[in-house]
């Protein structure tokens, strides 16, 4: 009996990520989300929402990599990052990483328990590939940016 209990329970876990990311867009649209960044008209296709924190030592590798890749491999590609640290934190952090200049980032803050109760299962970082609308990959904790990129088509 308690064999079958944690069967049901691994499965309902399972799909409740899947849920998640095949209703990624919508989910993340229906959040509170504040822009802390400058506002630009950078869209694109291809984007990687990444949740952060700005004392994760994996999140700022992540990020480093995006700032040193953004303006030749990774010019196509929208960032959006989302933190549920408090504003004045965020912006310190666009000012002290130079983000300000970086067209294809923008940095959002969020409710910390509105964000996990719409994705349980996230961690710093937190990454989804979207394309076309469309979540196609979801990778929990550190992975380099080119095994992020490898997701979209070509």
């Amino acid at each position: 009996m308690r064999m079958h209990f944690r069967i049901f329970i691994i499965m309902l876990l399972l799909s409740s990520c899947q849920q998640n990311e095949s209703d990624f867009l919508k989910n993340i649209n229906s959040l509170s989300l504040i822009q802390v960044s400058k506002s630009n008209d950078f869209n694109s296709d291809k984007t990687i929402y990444t949740f952060f924190n700005t004392t994760c030592h994996y999140c700022q590798i992540e990020i480093k990599e995006i700032k040193d890749n953004s303006e030749l491999e990774f010019r196509d590609i929208s960032f959006i990052l989302i933190s549920d640290e408090n504003i004045e934190v965020l912006k310190e952090f666009i000012k002290t990483e130079n983000l300000v200049k970086i067209n294809n980032i923008k940095i959002y803050k969020c409710d910390e328990l509105e964000f996990f109760q719409t994705f349980p299962a996230s961690k710093t970082p937190t990454s989804w590939v979207i394309e076309n609308n469309k979540c196609i990959y979801r990778e929990l904790g550190w992975t380099p940016m080119k095994k992020l990129l490898s997701k979209f088509k070509e």
